[in-house]
């Protein structure tokens, strides 16, 4: 069983602070009343008849949430948390020196290696002697406590094999338990891939649905064996233990900066001496605890064990010493403390001699549970906190942030695989600083958006500098390296006139023209791409490198921004092939012109005219050269598209796409009125209406067809969520962690817009806008058989005083009978059953929040006959409200905190041209501006007591309340020590340039817009561009395109710029190129990961299947996978399977696995995985779901033949 008790120090969202006074009172050597303590016989180990009490001393350190990773790790920016990470690790070391009966465990290694670097060889020959000895253990082992819902599962591999690798260079150990405490829900490929995969033997965690846990509780199931996989089935189980209450420790232990626990007093001289009273509270706890673990027997034999998490990681700086025992947040014990004595095993024994406790971690407490030879209960979970404290809106909260780390982390993989092309150099551009980045972006408060505003812009910092000093110059000197080879033994050098330049100017960057420079184009979303852009002059022309970072071969529409008509395209080969030019709308170039000067600080030059698009064929693994000139001959250019609109066309229909699927409209009426796939024989009546009779969006109606008869409905629409405020009698109100719906409204069309088509011979675009702030395209691609979706959302309108969760719906007349499917972290997908829960009885209080799940894949529903698909391009949260219908919430704005610990309102601003210095938050009676250099929200709370009345409380002060009438405005003094009155705006608006922080009161309860503006300059919500891409099949075909297609918008073509004069670029680079056997392509239902070498000159690779079993009747098979044609340019010395993260060899990994009995385990059928790979024929089997991992060794032959 585990008992929860927190102590000592913690950084953890919503966790608490608690002394170890408590364990040093209990190894005082005292009797009274029965209850009889032995301080010094130190019982390591379990005792046999009682409850054994496991005292676990842990980290809790989130690399970034209130504070940046950097604050927290130097205790900087103390008046928003007091937190100095390493302080907590010099106490933890300190502590453990002083005494080797102490125990501790670390967590999150992106903290410990900074700390470890800094130290010195003494010191860290002790660490090591304390990770040997068993002293120290490291938990989990990645950088960092990963969250599991917005996460793509090769990113949790990534940062979990970053850690894992440190602690076995550095200590020679291999992590053994997963500790996920606080993320906010768990996924089925957290317990499979990221534990049992692993080599984990158990993992812990506290956050699971209310309603779940207090079923569990009842039922005595907080512990269990955990099958994550259906296609894995008994290789995927693991050991799971569920904190009890959340991981709180047990009341009157807590020992909380405000805490109102007890003290212990052990001085027998004290008149409130309560030693006897604490010792009896504590014995109290762990038999109260014991009981909703497992029935006690009436006798005195127990045989219980339970895990009591102890010692966290510090709140507050203070006086953060180094101790006898570790850390207490306020200073330090007096040395005649008994605190100095052992702390080491606590034997109690009251009268019936029920309890033992012991300082352990989760493996020793994992190693006894397994001892014990018990049958555990199998299963085969959203968070609640309360009945209406769903956590599924950070599902979607920071959309643009969830989105550029998704880019972020396709690029990683990318240039991996360039870097092992080229040769790796440590001291040269490499992928370290990225991967350290995007590690720290997993943190359950980086992807996932709960996090305060200025952290989030600390993340996107990092990495968006570890890509221009590092990465991008990595990239491109790989290709240029990989282009100017004709042939080459041995890693090539870096070709230095192909590196992109970039003319830095603080943290801006201008980009700079040269003609034998090959660029990137970052802002090619914004569609800015200047070496697109330029004119081409006479003889010139640009040179446009396409990479394929997949194992099989693609053919792709691109699409470059240019600013001149009469274009001609060609392939490697020198033929001309077709290309298309669109027309750049306005709402792009609106969009440009906004973000380019945000970015760069000045207005784009020169105006960008055309998309110039063509079809693509890039080999796998490798890339094709394309060449753009400019012509005067007529006829032989790009076609220039047609453009139709909805209003005054003679024709009927208009028909849009140029391949098997067509779409018509309806031009009197500007509806969808067709869909045909002739390749499929699946023909559609859709109807998409834009302004129906209740004036609702982009109304897509669709029925099936299948040989002539009608099969289903469908209809899209746009609609938001109103957040609620928490002004009912529930105060819990929608916020950064919790989606709370206060109504759906239908968003209204603003004016009659009419259609506008853009058709030709690639592509067919129908752009359509419902109001200034929502625009849609939608993309109809000659070769492919999917609609993609583009939709700009933003700035989301709040000056009705309400936040809105703005959502889209597909809807069908498929009969799904409440069910739909869900993907895991991108990986397995799992059935979800509207209002319900297969492990107890759901109580719905929420039925809109407590369906949704996350996203980052897809989501689909079928019924007997066809099915619906919806891939995304991020993490979104969705769900399947009505039968047949389908739900993505795609962006959020919201006005109040949802008081779930990160003290902010989820009101993203971007600010132009340095214009505006500050961020503006608007309440119903206050409004909040805070500067720039804010430390946003310094412990302040408010409390609204009247209309014009307020009291504020910043730190440890307190300020007595103050009437603010209108028109005065009240603000902090620039060193904080009183409040400044003011009516003068000029005078004040001086003051707040000068200020940390401002905070404005509006007696009226009416946010003025025109005083914001003209007080603060021009600032907009923030506004983000997505893709969906939606696909009908038969029933049973749409895994194919799921899977297949979902891998490539995991992984985008990459692409580089250059410009050449003449042909002498042709002429002297290699013009298409392969990593893989030109004979070869990998099977269609398995992936190629992770290609990358490392310090140690191995290469790490792994290979996925991508398909579940049962999945698919062509590709849920065992796929086979030939190494040497995979990778023909090395000679495989040899091949070593590890572990998931790579830091042990796989036979060793299942040798030493704990293997736990399970109810009905004998039903189970025969599990089939891949079989040893012979070292002669290097073949790889890969069962359905499975990822296998190796470590290579090999001798380089050549990068490519000539």
């Amino acid at each position: 069983m585990i008992f929860v008790f927190k102590g000592l120090v913690t950084l953890g969202a919503a966790s608490s602070m608690a002394i170890s006074m408590l364990l040093a009172v209990l190894l005082a050597a005292v009797s009274f009343g029965g209850v009889q303590l032995h301080s010094l016989q130190h019982h390591r180990g379990i005792v046999p008849g009682k409850i054994n009490v496991h005292l676990v001393p842990h980290s809790h350190d989130d690399v970034g949430w209130l504070k940046t990773v950097d604050q927290y790790y130097v205790g900087a920016n103390n008046s928003i948390r007091g937190a100095c990470v390493q302080n907590v690790i010099d106490s933890v070391i300190s502590a453990l020196l002083d005494d080797e009966n102490r125990k501790f465990i670390y967590v999150e290694m992106a903290f410990f290696q900074r700390w470890w670097r800094q130290q010195s060889k003494k010191l860290q020959t002790r660490v090591k002697q304390l990770v040997k000895s068993g002293q120290l253990e490291f938990i989990n082992g990645g950088m960092c406590m990963h969250d599991e819902a917005t996460t793509h599962y090769i990113d949790l591999i990534d940062q979990t094999t970053l850690g894992h690798r440190y602690i076995k260079d550095e200590f020679g150990q291999t992590p053994r338990v997963g500790w996920q405490i606080d993320p906010f829900g768990h996924s089925a490929v957290q317990a499979y891939l990221l534990g049992a995969e692993l080599g984990f033997d158990s993992l812990f965690f506290a956050r699971i649905d209310y309603q779940d846990r207090a079923r569990r509780k009842d039922e005595k199931t907080l512990e269990v064996v955990w099958q994550g996989s259906k296609s894995l089935l008994s290789t995927s189980q693991i050991f799971t233990g569920i904190f009890p209450r959340h991981y709180d420790p047990p009341d009157g232990f807590v020992f909380e900066i405000n805490d109102i626990s007890p003290p212990i007093q052990d001085d027998v001289l004290l008149f409130d001496y309560n030693v006897e009273e604490r010792v009896n509270d504590f014995v109290a706890a762990a038999v109260s605890q014991a009981y909703v673990h497992q029935s006690l027997e009436k006798t005195k034999r127990a045989d219980q064990t339970m895990l009591i998490r102890e010692l966290e990681s510090c709140k507050m700086q203070r006086e953060l010493l180094k101790l006898p025992l570790g850390l207490n947040c306020y200073g330090h014990f007096p040395s005649s403390t008994p605190l100095r004595v052992h702390l080491a095993t606590i034997s109690i024994q009251p009268q019936d001699g029920r309890v033992n406790a012991l300082y352990s971690t989760p493996s020793i407490y994992t190693d006894a549970k397994y001892a014990a030879n018990k049958i555990w209960p199998l299963k085969r979970m959203t968070s609640s906190h309360h009945p209406n404290a769903y956590w599924t809106g950070y599902f979607t909260s920071r959309p643009a942030f969830k989105g550029y780390v998704r880019m972020m982390s396709s690029y990683y993989l990318v240039a991996r695989q360039l870097e092992f092309f080229k040769g790796r150099n440590s001291t040269g551009p490499n992928t370290d600083a990225l991967a350290d980045a995007l590690a720290i972006a997993q943190h359950h408060d980086a992807v996932s958006g709960t996090q305060r505003q200025h952290v989030a812009a600390d993340y996107a910092k990092r990495l968006s500098n570890r890509l221009c000093r590092g990465a991008e110059e990595l990239v491109s000197s790989s290709l240029a390296s990989l282009a100017e080879s004709r042939l080459i033994t041995g890693p090539a050098n870096p070709i230095t006139k192909f590196s992109r330049k970039v003319l830095r100017s603080g943290v801006k960057f201008k980009y700079e023209i040269n003609l034998e420079i090959l660029m990137m184009c970052p802002l090619l979303n914004i569609s800015y791409c200047p070496p697109s852009e330029a004119v081409l002059s006479d003889g010139k022309s640009l040179v446009v490198v396409i990479y394929n970072p997949l194992g099989w071969k693609r053919e792709e529409v691109v699409r470059i921004p240019v600013s001149t008509e009469r274009l001609i395209v060609h392939d490697s080969s020198g033929k001309e092939i077709e290309s298309q030019l669109l027309p750049v709308v306005n709402a792009s170039s609106n969009t440009r012109n906004f973000y380019v000067k945000d970015y760069l600080g000045k207005s784009p030059s020169g105006t960008l005219k055309y998309w110039l698009a063509f079809s693509a064929s890039v080999p796998p693994l490798g890339y094709s050269t394309y060449i753009i000139s400019s012509t005067k001959q007529t006829g032989a250019s790009s076609t220039i598209s047609m453009v139709l609109t909805s209003e005054g066309n003679q024709n009927s229909t208009i028909e849009v796409g140029q391949g098997s699927l067509k779409l018509l409209y309806s031009a009197d009426e500007g509806k969808l009125t067709h869909y045909i796939n002739s390749r499929s024989l699946v023909s559609s009546l859709l109807m998409l209406q834009c302004h129906d009779a209740a004036n609702a969006y982009s109304v897509l109606q669709w029925a099936q067809f299948v040989g002539g008869q009608v099969t289903a409905f469908a209809e899209q629409s746009y609609s938001y969520y109103s957040g609620n405020d928490g002004t009912d009698k529930d105060p819990q109100a929608s916020g950064a962690y919790v989606f709370r719906p206060n109504g759906t409204f239908p968003i209204k069309s603003e004016g009659q817009v009419p259609l506008t088509v853009l058709r030709g011979p690639i592509l067919d675009e129908v752009h359509q806008e419902l109001n200034p702030w929502i625009y849609q395209v939608m993309r109809i691609y000659k070769g492919k058989e999917h609609a993609e979706v583009e939709f700009t959302i933003g700035p989301i309108p709040v000056d009705d005083g309400a936040g809105k969760e703005i959502t889209t719906q597909i809807t069908t007349t498929l009969k799904t009978n409440k069910t739909f499917y869900t993907d895991s972290n991108g990986r397995d997908f799992i059935k979800r059953i509207r209002d319900y829960r297969a492990d107890w009885d759901l109580q719905v209080n929420q039925p809109v929040a407590g369906n949704y799940y996350p996203i980052n894949l897809g989501i689909y529903v079928q019924d007997d006959s066809m099915e619906l698909s919806v891939l995304v391009d991020r993490s979104v949260g969705g769900s399947s409200l009505v039968d047949g219908q389908i739900e993505l919430m795609l962006h959020r704005r919201l006005l109040h905190d949802d008081i779930r610990g990160v003290g902010e309102v989820l009101n993203e601003e971007v600010c132009v041209g340095g214009q505006c210095k500050a961020k503006i938050y608007c309440c119903p009676k206050l409004l909040v501006l805070e500067t720039v250099r804010s430390i946003f929200f310094p412990a302040v709370f408010f409390f609204n007591l009247v209309s014009s009345l307020i009291i504020l409380t910043m730190g440890t002060s307190f300020l007595s309340p103050l009437f603010i009438g209108s028109p005065f405005l009240v603000a902090w003094s620039p060193d904080h020590s009183h409040l400044a009155v003011s009516a003068n705006m000029t005078r004040l608006r001086e003051q707040v340039r000068a200020m940390p922080s401002l905070f404005l009161h509006i007696a009226s309860g009416r946010c003025n817009a025109t005083l914001m503006e003209n007080f603060l300059g021009s600032c907009g919500h923030c506004k983000i561009q997505g893709k969906l891409y939606i696909r009908i099949d038969p029933v049973g075909e749409g895994a194919k395109w799921r899977r297949t297609f979902g891998q490539e918008i995991y992984s985008p073509l990459l692409l580089a710029f250059a410009e050449q004069d003449g042909n002498n670029w042709m002429e002297s680079h290699l013009p298409t190129f392969s990593g893989l056997d030109p004979s070869y392509v990998l099977p269609n239902n398995t992936a190629l990961i992770t290609l990358e070498e490392l310090e140690n000159g191995k290469l790490l690779l792994r290979l996925a299947h991508l398909y579940e079993i049962g999945e698919d009747k062509d590709y849920s098979v065992m796929a086979t996978v030939e190494l040497k044609k995979l990778l023909h340019n090395i000679k495989i010395t040899k091949a070593t399977e590890t572990s998931l993260s790579a830091n042990q060899e796989r036979s060793r990994m299942e040798n030493k696995k704990l293997i736990w009995e399970v109810e009905g385990s004998s039903e189970e059928p025969k599990v089939v995985r891949g079989g040893p790979v012979d070292p002669a024929k290097l073949v790889v089997e890969l069962a359905p779901m499975e990822i296998r991992t190796f470590l290579i060794e090999y001798d380089h032959l050549q990068i490519f033949p000539s």
